[in-house]
């Protein structure tokens, strides 16, 4: 008796087992993510222009090692791994200008522009704008393609310390 009740069991079993969908299985349209993408360096461009006072070069520290001096119209660049990095632009200290520390974080791959430059504010407006210069500095990121602009029609690549 429990045979014959068996037999339909199977069946239905069978049935249930060919509709089940099969693990998935490697194919040509699957992505893979690639270890060397992962740990791609990125590409870090800091650049000075206009950058008061013209007559002195900051430290610019990456990870508290140093990058290069930035001289006006100047850049370097370096490979960074991907992750947080501590910058720290170093003024001399009879500047009296306190230094500027921030974190940037870079992509795998990715190309970071950093444009150093002098600190001031906004005078009165006459038709002609003034601006006046306060002790400290300023840097900003800028647009990848602004960045590589800049550097192609301006600065002088010097190389890093």
């Amino acid at each position: 008796m429990w045979a014959s009740a068996l037999a339909p069991a199977i069946a239905v079993g069978s049935a249930f087992a060919q509709d089940a969908p099969a693990p998935p299985q490697a194919t040509a349209t699957m992505q893979t993510v690639d270890s060397a993408d992962v740990d791609a360096p990125g590409r870090f461009v800091v650049y000075r222009i206009n950058a008061y006072p013209t007559l002195r070069t900051p430290k610019v520290m990456v990870d508290d090692r140093l990058m290069f001096r930035p001289k006006q119209r100047t850049y370097a660049e370096m490979a960074l791994p991907a992750g947080r990095h501590d910058i720290v632009v170093n003024w001399s200290k009879d500047t009296g200008w306190p230094d500027l520390a921030f974190v940037i974080d870079i992509k795998p791959g990715e190309t970071k522009y950093l444009q150093i430059s002098g600190s001031y504010t906004r005078g009165p407006t006459t038709g002609i704008a003034t601006f006046e210069y306060e002790a400290g500095s300023m840097a900003y990121e800028v647009d990848p393609a602004k960045g590589a602009e800049d550097i192609r029609t301006c600065c002088k690549r010097l190389p890093l310390r």
